[in-house]
């Protein structure tokens, strides 16, 4: 995601359609954080409208859904980069859920569907050489994880440690 595609700065949302994103953006943070962080509705809504994200059409309907990541520990980021994301769809009484998930890096769109919608993998840090890669899959209207790998960029070779170009990719346990 580029840094710059913001709710507020990304190109191709309405007024309106930013205004409903920041809102059930900032319900979402509220929601999840509320116990926790003391915030007016107004810092809600201006942490929200940080959120980066992507447009992209995950169905092919010519209509693209929204993937928002929070930005920044008032978000519930963590302090490696783990973050809060979700997946909006666009129907006419507003916004819709699709996905949350908390502590996630990096996403990736596959070229794989399922009933439609492209699969989504997201990856959460968890150390400097290992993370977590897990597979999203749409069914019965959100996405669902299905599957669960590990990935590490450092094998053990008898007394040492050996970093690797590619990450070895092991089913989780």
């Amino acid at each position: 995601m580029d840094v710059k595609d913001t709710i507020t700065r990304v190109k191709g949302l309405s007024i309106e359609d930013r205004n409903a994103l920041v809102e059930i953006i900032s319900t979402q943070l509220e929601r999840d954080m509320g116990d926790d962080v003391a915030a007016s509705k107004q810092q809600w809504r201006m942490t929200a409208a940080k959120t980066q994200i992507k447009l992209t059409d995950l169905n092919s309907d010519g209509v693209p859904e929204i993937v928002a990541q929070a930005v920044g520990e008032d978000a519930g980021c963590s302090p490696t980069g783990n973050c809060p994301i979700w997946v909006f769809i666009k129907t006419d009484p507003g916004y819709r859920v699709l996905l949350r998930a908390d502590s996630i890096q990096t996403f990736t769109i596959q070229p794989t569907k399922t009933n439609g919608f492209r699969d989504l993998v997201l990856a959460m840090h968890g150390s400097a050489f290992d993370q977590g890669l897990y597979l999203y899959e749409y069914s019965n209207g959100k996405y669902r994880n299905t599957a669960c790998y590990n990935a590490s960029w450092r094998r053990r070779v008898g007394d040492e440690y050996q970093d690797l170009k590619r990450p070895d990719i092991t089913p989780c346990d």
